[in-house]
């Protein structure tokens, strides 16, 4: 029942979804299951025939209902294979070689199963992954005196959780487990493009406002890379941008949080730009910089197979086959960053796949609407730039059917963001210092404000400035900030996480309680073999369920 209802499932997972995969660690229990079922096989003939019935019956429910069409024909094979050894068993009741024939049937198609199922990595594929690393980023990590993060735009979900060095500082992560306050901010708040058909997967982005706010000063491409950005080396693919801002830096520039929850994408991330969003201020002097786009946007290759039907601002139409449109872009100056943003009102089924618009190697991606893990990306953000004038969207469909509405663009020039870093105090690390879960260094700060911290919100952060412990509160909707006056300051910053000591408590007494248990049984099993050599016929007894004091 534990394993067929999918309420159990869902609470051992957090509540965060329905998946089988949490079962593993029972799979001792059902060893013990399976065994116990064999030994009564051997020691009770009457049951034989109802498990088998049983047994066809749960198989053909899970046959019709569980399984996709390569893994029923095995497990059909299985079944039958199974149900043949049991009848041999019966009728050659001295057959030792049936058990090993029902072994080798179950290894066999565990692993054959295995085998077809599991993903293995090829050798070729990883050695283009470490190929299309940055060969300088350690000698650049080496000479910066403080520390920012890494972006790598290349293999975006094999990088997502790799960490190359212990220098290498990244804001991608992919866990079930991962903070809330970050995963929410980068889906909900940054206009970021969703390249992953499963949410929480925070992978590199190409958006430049999300980069300069995330302290990603390193830039790994073989391909484009964002406004800004200049290559390290001529033959690396590393590159930098100066103008980020620190991750952890001083500024009087403070917004209300109600004001700021006023703005929409992607005036919201201007002002988180050149704002620490704090809740109880209510003054505001922010002014945007961002314009809607005057220019023109036209179809640059017509594609005669494609009708396009257009009712208001709402657009419809079919892609039978993964397609490329080309448009011509008029208007824009060099360093201009374009943004666009539309809603997708269909969500179709699995057996259509996903939805993805790729425009300028910029990929978003709908989830089918079958799927468990879905992005929950209903509405498409696209900020294109380039050091160079962008004057063609090269637009790429996937197969589907795609229903588009609400579409806004807007731009802004560079030079409107990337004197950012210039209007705040930046915190020094101490380099040597700063591991695992513990940041140290100073601070300037030259004029009353807030400090600001691009480190999630969370609970379990001790913080001391000038070894006095500091009270924090959550800033810009998901980060860490506190007060600060004018001064020059020691910060120091220690991490543990929320109920780790509780934890490792509960699994002592766990293993006490467990060792405890185990001496108890063994005894008690040790006891049974002694009454079974002294009198076997008790034993018999049982066997035949005769009852005796």
């Amino acid at each position: 029942m534990f394993f067929l209802f999918p309420i159990f499932t869902y609470i051992l997972n957090g509540t965060m979804y329905v998946d089988y995969k949490v079962l593993i660690p029972f799979i001792p229990i059902l060893t013990l299951f399976v065994a116990n079922m064999m030994f009564n096989f051997e020691n009770n003939k009457k049951i034989i025939n109802k498990s088998l019935v049983i047994s066809l019956l749960i198989g053909i429910f899970v046959f019709l209902f569980n399984l996709d069409n390569n893994k029923k024909i095995i497990f059909i094979l299985e079944l039958l294979m199974l149900i043949l050894c049991f009848m041999i068993k019966i009728k050659f009741k001295k057959s030792k070689l049936n058990n090993l024939f029902i072994l080798v049937i179950v290894i066999t198609v565990a692993l054959f199963t295995s085998f077809n199922s599991d993903s293995l990595y090829l050798k070729d594929d990883y050695n283009n992954l470490t190929n299309s690393d940055s060969k300088g980023y350690e000698e650049v990590f080496n000479n910066e005196e403080s520390i920012y993060r890494v972006a790598n735009n290349n293999y975006l979900l094999q990088n997502i959780n790799r960490i190359l060095s212990t220098d290498y500082y990244s804001g991608t992560i992919y866990s079930s487990t991962s903070n809330n306050n970050y995963k929410s901010f980068y889906y909900n708040e940054t206009g970021n493009e969703i390249t992953q058909r499963t949410y929480g997967k925070i992978t590199s982005s190409m958006n430049i406002f999300y980069n300069l706010y995330n302290a990603n000063k390193f830039f790994v491409s073989d391909g484009s890379v964002p406004v800004g950005y200049n290559r390290v080396s001529v033959n690396d693919n590393l590159y930098v941008n100066e103008d980020v801002l620190p991750i952890i830096y001083a500024s009087d520039n403070v917004m209300g949080y109600d004001k700021y929850k006023e703005l929409e994408f992607p005036y919201n991330m201007e002002a988180l730009l050149k704002n620490i969003i704090v809740k109880d201020y209510s003054n505001s002097n922010f002014e945007s910089s961002i314009e809607d786009f005057n220019g023109s946007i036209s179809i640059l290759e017509n594609i005669d197979n494609i009708k396009i039907n257009k009712i208001n601002n709402l657009y419809s139409f079919d892609i039978e086959n993964t397609t490329n449109m080309k448009f011509k872009v008029d208007g824009l100056n060099k360093n201009d960053i374009l943004m666009i943003e539309f809603s997708l009102d269909n969500n179709q089924k699995c057996s259509n796949g996903d939805l993805e618009i790729t425009i300028n190697e910029i990929k978003n991606v709908l989830s089918c609407n079958g799927w468990k893990y879905h992005n929950k990306n209903t509405t498409f953000n696209y900020v294109l730039s380039s050091n160079d004038v962008i004057n063609e969207l090269n637009v790429v469909f996937s197969k589907g059917n795609y229903v588009i509405s609400d579409l806004k663009i807007y731009v802004i020039n560079y030079d409107k963001l990337e004197n950012i870093k210039n209007n705040v105090d930046e915190f020094i690390f101490d380099k040597e210092k700063t591991k695992g879960n513990y940041i140290k260094g100073n601070i300037n700060v030259t004029k009353d404000g807030y400090l600001y911290m691009s480190i999630p919100y969370d609970e379990g952060f001790t913080i001391y400035l000038n070894g006095k412990k500091q009270n924090y509160e959550k800033v810009d909707g998901s980060f860490i900030g506190f007060k600060i006056n004018k001064g020059v300051y020691s910060l120091e910053i220690i991490y543990n996480a929320p109920f780790l000591k509780e934890g490792k408590i509960a699994s002592i007494i766990g293993t006490i309680i467990f060792g405890v248990i185990f001496i108890s049984e063994n005894r008690k099993i040790k006891k049974r073999v002694e009454l079974k050599s002294k009198f076997p016929i008790v034993e018999k007894l049982k066997l035949l369920k005769i009852k005796f004091p």
